[in-house]
């Protein structure tokens, strides 16, 4: 679906109905990235309208979910503190789900300069977020030797998951860059090409290998590569790389 058919469904169907008069002064933004499956559509309406007004004659949990619609629609109604307290909670996936989205109709700016301020304090969590990753990491990767020396193979592969997860995710956060859902973490490493790509290629090939020791092997490789990564950083001396440990929470 482009912008125009976006803008269309809007004035069609969401500007014809009862609570017109509030999307009239709303930010409407579009969050789907696979828009041939699904659109997911967010609408942000002024605060105090929605706390003392839209919240009143919907509630505060009010959706749409359109299946006569191909493809089917999905429209969240939320307010600007909604969207201000996502960000606070889960600020790299947030701000890459919002610097992604497609803006419908943003008729104050309001939805923007939201977006915007995110970046300061993003760049400025970088670090402690890369911190914290990396000791989970580390520890994830220990977890696994011991499931790879008891031969558990669930146990494996949910580990090998959530160090390769961490793994894509620390990538971005290096580069100063946001990360989406896990579900586009290979994707969206992918895109930056290069040696990016060849280190996905390499966690896939790391989640196919069925070899004990080979499991190993690879995984110390990812290690290498993350700390290699994280080490041209001032903010992460040696000292803290090799001795994780002694930074357990």
């Amino acid at each position: 679906m482009n912008n125009e058919s976006l803008s269309r469904y809007v004035s069609d169907k969401l500007l014809a109905v009862d609570f017109r008069r509030y999307l009239k002064v709303a930010s409407i933004v579009a969050t789907s990235q696979d828009p041939e499956l699904v659109l997911d559509v967010m609408v942000f309406i002024p605060d105090r309208m929605f706390e003392c007004h839209f919240k009143l004659e919907f509630g505060d949990c009010f959706v749409i979910d359109d299946h006569d619609h191909k493809p089917p629609v999905f429209a969240r109604f939320k307010s600007y503190g909604w969207l201000r307290s996502d960000f606070s909670k889960r600020l790299p996936i947030a701000l890459w789900v919002f610097q992604n989205a497609t803006i419908i109709q943003d008729p104050h700016g309001s939805f923007r300069r939201l977006l915007k301020a995110q970046e300061v304090p993003f760049l400025a969590s970088v670090e402690s977020i890369l911190r914290r990753k990396y000791i989970e990491f580390r520890s994830e990767r220990h977890n696994l030797r011991q499931a790879v020396w008891h031969n558990d193979g669930l146990a494996i592969d949910l580990l090998r998951s959530t160090v390769i997860k961490l793994a894509l995710e620390m990538v971005l956060l290096s580069l100063g860059l946001p990360y989406p859902f896990k579900k586009w973490l290979p994707r969206e490493v992918r895109k930056l090409g290069g040696r990016w790509s060849q280190f996905v290629t390499l966690q896939e090939e790391f989640l196919r290998e069925t070899d004990p020791q080979e499991i190993i092997t690879q995984s110390d490789i990812i290690v290498a590569e993350i700390a290699a990564i994280l080490g041209r950083r001032r903010e992460f001396p040696e000292g803290f790389l090799q001795q994780w440990w002694l930074h357990l929470s």
